[in-house]
């Protein structure tokens, strides 16, 4: 019998995720998740990682906070984050993911530096790939032109470019992604 060998989770990790400052306020938070179509920020404190914030837990701290977001710092929304090393078997993370309600993990390397993220939607990217047995098809994945999607039906990423372009507004020259690797 051929033993299939399992990926690790460097081949489906986002490299280089968002990260956003402890002390910065929720509506920061929400601005960078939004110029980066990102669900995920991982918070730092001096460059180290203390936690996570999605777009779910900014939501409740809306709803709590009264929509005060500009005075609420993002660590009083943030929670524990599942870590993993990058060569941890993609079925391992997302079992540990699973079984624990997680949404995302912080791939971290040997000296602890975070070298990326795997969320929800890097997990559906690898079943797609997998179920598809590696490449995919030139036609399997579209281009969404902003134009071509109703407004209403639209990814974020098209509604978040349709809203910049409409106020004439763009994102901050560093995309308000973490500069590198981020130190444990």
């Amino acid at each position: 019998m051929t033993r299939t060998r399992i990926p690790t989770i460097r081949a489906f990790m986002t490299a280089d995720p968002a990260g956003i400052d402890e002390d910065l306020t929720l509506a920061d938070a929400i601005d960078r998740m939004l110029a980066n179509n990102v669900r995920h920020l991982l918070v730092l404190r001096a460059d180290e990682l203390i936690g996570v914030v999605d777009s779910a837990d900014l939501a409740l701290a809306n709803a709590i906070t009264q929509e005060r977001t500009a005075d609420v710092p993002v660590r009083s929304a943030m929670r524990g984050v599942f870590r993993c090393p990058p060569d941890m078997a993609v079925t391992d993370v997302v079992r540990t993911m699973e079984r624990n309600h997680f949404t995302c993990a912080a791939v971290v390397d040997a000296r602890h530096n975070v070298v990326g993220i795997f969320t929800i939607a890097d997990a559906l990217h690898a079943l797609r790939q997998l179920v598809l047995g590696g490449a995919e098809p030139a036609d399997a994945r579209p281009a969404l032109s902003s134009d071509d999607v109703p407004s209403n039906e639209a990814p974020p990423r098209v509604r978040v470019a349709r809203m910049l372009r409409s106020s004439h507004a763009a994102p901050s020259a560093d995309q308000g992604m973490a500069f590198g690797t981020v130190g444990l």
